[in-house]
């Protein structure tokens, strides 16, 4: 195979994306809000022609492919009890109810509320006029693809004529499903809906697991268009162990990531629909990299903590005698989950990391920080950081890769605002806190996070919200006093001498803190002003002298306590955010 020109990739990258897939990763998944949004935001889903996804990442590609806002997305991972959505059961094998419920009222939500607001013959009309355009254009094609999407835009033409001719009853019988509590939404029903707004509904592709074979099962508007969209979901969520395993036309599903955690293989409508093979060749990966454009959103592996290896885990020998206490528990766990057919983890691992491997370019790869896979209760507590979280990770990639530039001028700093929010996390600084003090450990928490939203931004300068920030970190766990002495401030330092840290945001905080930068000794005359902004390190007693003049100033304007000032400072935040 003939190796790529750099130019070919560059060029490949500059090519829309027309697929996305989101990889299964349990209670991972409640970060694919954030990325949604930023995906919204960016105008790139209304190009997505189709969406795959599996485990967790079924639930996200099938909100993406019923057309969900990100307002309504963030709201439902925000307000659902994740933990909740497993169901009844004794300890293991929940019945999932539930979440199938979620998927149902939600799926059926989108549909309803786009049918409402949308009149249906007027926009058949107007896609049967998109469609000729379409086909003038086809003279650049090839023969065989002028054929192939010939044949693509004459079916769509007469879905669109029949619906036209009928007066819209397919749809209205559809819309009436979406209005029943009872309804079902099929992929044949979605399938309907894509042609008629493309921008609003996408394929769909969902991956499971034969329980009896262990074979990978795709259900799609192709293969299962009979098929209900939230019960596949259901089952390709089916995590063995933690959900019973679920019924479709007489056969028992598990998980999706079973057998493919990041479906990626499955859009080229020429392929068969199954596993495709994957190269370890570098210059067949290379080549890969520049013949499509699907954007692929994953955890890593998404199996790499050793609550998935145990459920996922079957090997056939042991090399190392000191992971026998571990390949019991592998055996265990297979054997209570009930999945039949031949399989070792270590090779549907490698298979995993060979495919974020050929499609690196092409991927956003998402850091739910200490929330893994069955981590329900965590996710839920930490919803609105993984939010946030996602939202920056998909920004910063669309960015990276000219996708969509970053139009937020303050992004850089609510990014390190995070870092800092991270670090102080990581040493114990908020859940040490004293109700006392703060009115809460998680009060804190909050205030921290809000610096990373849109909130304390509006109607300031950024060093005032920058003031602001550090008078928050520097607050006292013990005393409610400002001191520099915080572990949180410690963060602070540890980030801003980071050395990935942007030099806008270092510069940002030196003119907050009132560095001379004309007399201070750490800057070299000799040198560049860039070059002086990466050598510069931050010292505490920066902020001490900036804490010791802003107690004085404090003290002059208004003589509440520091605690109180946290207190208003959130309640602020607070108020700003639902104002937005």
């Amino acid at each position: 195979m003939k190796n790529s020109s750099i130019e070919e990739i560059m060029a490949a990258q500059n090519q829309p994306f027309k697929c996305a897939s989101f990889s299964g990763g349990g209670a991972k998944g409640a970060i694919y809000s954030g990325a949604h949004e930023a995906l919204s935001k960016g105008g790139i889903l209304k190009g997505f022609e189709a969406v795959a996804g599996s485990s967790a990442g079924s639930l996200t590609a099938a909100m993406i492919a019923t057309g969900i806002s990100s307002e309504k997305y963030k709201q439902i991972t925000k307000d659902t009890n994740l933990k909740g959505l497993l169901g009844e059961g004794f300890l293991i094998n929940k019945d999932g109810k539930p979440l199938l419920e979620l998927l149902r009222t939600t799926i059926r939500s989108n549909i309803a509320d786009f049918l409402e607001q949308n009149d249906v013959i007027g926009l058949c009309n107007k896609r049967l006029q998109e469609i000729d355009q379409q086909k003038s254009a086809l003279g650049s094609l090839s023969p065989s693809e002028q054929e192939e999407s010939l044949k693509e835009l004459t079916r769509q033409e007469s879905v669109l004529q029949n619906i036209i001719d009928s007066g819209g009853k397919e749809v209205e019988e559809i819309r009436q499903k979406s209005l029943d509590p009872e309804g079902k939404i099929l992929f044949g029903d979605l399938a309907v809906l894509r042609v008629i707004a493309p921008e609003t509904f996408k394929d769909l592709l969902v991956t499971a697991t034969r329980r009896d074979t262990g074979d990978l099962e795709i259900f799609d508007s192709r293969n299962t268009p009979d098929v209900e969209i939230a019960m596949a979901c259901r089952a390709s969520a089916s995590i063995p162990i933690v959900f019973e395993p679920v019924k479709i036309n007489g056969k028992e599903y598990v998980d999706g990531g079973y057998r493919d955690n990041i479906p990626l293989s499955y859009f080229d409508q020429d392929k068969e629909t199954g596993p495709q093979d994957i190269s370890d060749n570098p210059a067949e990966i290379q080549a890969a990299k520049k013949t499509g454009r699907t954007l692929a959103l994953a955890f890593g592996s998404s199996m790499d903590d050793s609550a998935n290896i145990a459920i996922y885990s079957a090997k056939e020998k042991i090399v190392d005698p000191s992971k026998l206490v571990k390949f019991l528990m592998d055996v265990v766990f297979k054997v209570l989950a009930r999945v039949g057919g031949i399989f070792k983890y270590s090779e549907e691992e490698n298979k995993t990391h060979e495919k974020l491997r050929e499609n690196a370019l092409n991927t956003v790869v998402l850091n739910t920080d200490d929330v893994g896979t069955l981590s329900f209760d965590k996710a839920q507590e930490k919803a609105e950081y993984l939010h946030i979280k996602g939202f920056m990770q998909t920004s910063r990639y669309l960015d990276n890769h000219d996708v969509v530039p970053i139009k937020d001028p303050n992004f850089e700093l609510k990014d390190f605002l995070l870092k800092v929010y991270e670090d102080s996390q990581s040493k114990g600084t908020v859940q040490s806190w004293k109700d006392k003090v703060t009115g809460g450990k998680s009060e804190k928490l909050n205030v921290l996070l809000d610096f990373c939203k849109d909130g304390p931004w509006q109607n300031k300068t950024k060093e005032e919200v920058l003031t602001d920030a550090i008078t928050v970190a520097a607050t006292s766990r013990t005393s409610g006093m400002v001191t520099a002495d915080t572990k949180t401030v410690k963060a602070l330092v540890g980030a801003l001498n980071d050395a990935f840290t942007p030099e806008t945001v270092r510069l940002d905080f030196a003119r907050t803190l009132g560095i001379d930068m004309q007399k201070d000794k750490r800057f070299d005359p000799s040198k560049t002003f860039s070059q002086n902004m990466a050598e510069f390190k931050f010292k505490d007693s920066d902020f001490k002298e900036f804490i010791k003049n802003k107690q004085a100033t404090t003290a002059r304007e208004n003589p509440k306590s520091m605690s109180e000032k946290i207190k208003e400072q959130q309640a602020q935040n607070v108020s700003r955010a639902r104002e937005i």
